[in-house]
């Protein structure tokens, strides 16, 4: 682990204030518990109030590892979170972050919760406090372990359930993906008559999300709802929290609706498709139609507002999310001296890892991505601005295994091809652009014979300069 510096906080009249003895207790505690299996209580100072969090951490923290953040609803603690969540139990690989508010909602309550109940709070009125909070955690994290940074997500319950949903929008380059139950979204509202004071958010009037207002960086997403949930405030919000008519606002289907549109997912139209997801309680997965989206997972159920009103063990099925996320792919691209920062290239769609070859396969001197899908077809995705498109077939493989073939430019087009050797020993090769339009792969070519020589020991490079590639061998002695 490495080394931290770690100051205490002076005696100050907010809730979690220290005495110096204590402090010192709490000091020497920190430096056992971080960085070692176990858990934790993590204090930290934010905008002047002190905070805290629980934290359990694996067995094994020498692996890159994913992180779990949960943020409870109104009124809740982190020993709550821990009594009810026991995400540890489920999850015991991942680090498991339980969160714990500060804010009251308004003057009446004085309990905690998370201020930011929508994005504008953070945008328009300037809230932060929050957040700063996530960032120091995390900086903390970062620290003492080793994150994996693709795999961070973010769960929330009602009041946490709203903060998840705002996060999206506010944080989803540390976030990959999010889950909540008891909450629904706002993204979009008319800030003219905006009152940042008013903490019931009434005057912030919501409006509708257009067809192109896609999120910055979509995220996948799981919303639980249910349909006997009841939000009852006055003003904008004096919506009905579930109605079974396609025709009548909801905050069920306005947010769902939104999550769609943010992620690139098609909003069913009032006919009867939209019909039935909106009386469907089981989970229900909607692809996104761009290769710039992410996956949106609904599931409506016939409860109310509590997390353990869900039909079933709701902690399994979050975890079980989080873990079987898709794989995306990401890129960065090099300047003239230095790497810049990862982008996102490809996640609808994404290719087994193992059965990918990226090389030029149409000759514009940029790297595609080949996969040989189970069936035996041939899918190339073309890198075109900045990211890989969607998979185009370019012919197939028949019975030819990935494993038996090998990729390289053998006739000097600038385009790759494909190599395979048949079980005879035999050489063959399929030229991309043989086809009858030079758009896809054709026939198989003899090319000679490989003797007994295994396809593990060949290598395929261009040895005389010429722009077409050869083949080298092993010969290993045996005694």
């Amino acid at each position: 682990m490495r080394q931290r510096t770690n100051q205490c906080p002076t005696r100050s009249p907010h809730r979690l204030g220290t005495s110096p003895l204590l402090c010192l207790a709490i000091l020497l505690f920190a430096d056992i518990a971080a960085g070692s299996p176990g858990s934790y209580e993590h204090k930290l100072i934010v905008n002047g109030y002190d905070r805290r969090a629980l934290i359990y951490t694996p067995a094994d923290t020498s692996v890159p590892t994913p992180v779990l953040f949960y943020f409870h609803g109104y009124s809740g603690t982190v020993e709550d979170s821990d009594s009810r969540r026991h995400f540890q139990s489920y999850w015991p690989e991942a680090i498991i972050v339980y969160a714990e508010g500060r804010y009251p909602y308004n003057a009446d309550q004085e309990l905690a919760g998370w201020r930011i109940r929508f994005p504008y709070i953070h945008k328009v009125c300037g809230e932060s406090e929050d957040l700063m909070y996530i960032d120091k955690i995390m900086n903390h994290l970062r620290h003492n372990y080793v994150i994996d940074e693709n795999r961070i997500f973010a769960s929330g319950h009602s009041s946490g359930a709203f903060f998840t949903l705002s996060l999206m929008e506010l944080k989803p380059d540390l976030f990959k993906g999010f889950a909540m139950l008891g909450a629904y979204s706002r993204y979009r509202v008319a800030t003219g008559n905006l009152d940042c004071s008013d903490t019931k958010w009434t005057s912030a009037k919501p409006l509708e999300l257009r067809p192109s207002d896609h999120a910055k960086t979509p995220r996948s997403v799981l919303y639980m709802f249910g349909a006997l949930d009841n939000f009852d405030y006055d003003g904008p919000d004096a919506l009905r929290s579930y109605s079974t008519s396609c025709n009548e606002d909801s905050h069920f289907r306005n947010t769902v609706d939104e999550l769609l549109i943010r992620n690139h997912g098609t909003v069913p139209e009032c006919k009867r498709e939209r019909s039935d997801y909106i009386k469907k309680t089981t989970q229900q997965v909607f692809s996104a139609t761009s290769i710039d989206g992410a996956e949106t997972r609904i599931w409506l159920y016939g409860g109310g507002h509590g997390w353990e009103a869900f039909p079933e063990d709701a902690n399994q099925v979050v975890v079980d999310f989080f873990r079987n996320l898709p794989p995306r792919w990401e890129t960065n691209i090099k300047g003239n001296s230095m790497f810049s920062a990862w982008q996102t290239a490809l996640q609808v769609g994404v290719p087994e890892w193992d059965k990918t070859v990226f090389a030029d396969f149409n000759g514009d001197r940029r790297t595609d991505a080949f996969e040989r899908r189970p069936d035996g077809t041939w899918m190339i995705h073309y890198w075109r601005n900045g990211h890989f498109d969607p998979p185009q077939d370019v012919g197939s493989a028949g019975d030819t295994l990935f494993d038996n073939m090998r990729f390289a430019d053998f006739n000097g087009d600038g385009k790759t091809d494909v190599y395979r050797r048949l079980s005879g020993g035999f050489w063959q090769i399929n030229y991309m652009g043989s086809n009858n339009n030079h758009t896809r792969f054709g026939p198989w070519h003899d090319v000679g014979s490989a003797g007994d020589t295994a396809i593990a020991d060949t290598r395929f490079h261009d040895f005389n300069g010429n722009g077409t590639a050869d083949v080298i061998r092993v010969i290993k002695l045996h005694s």
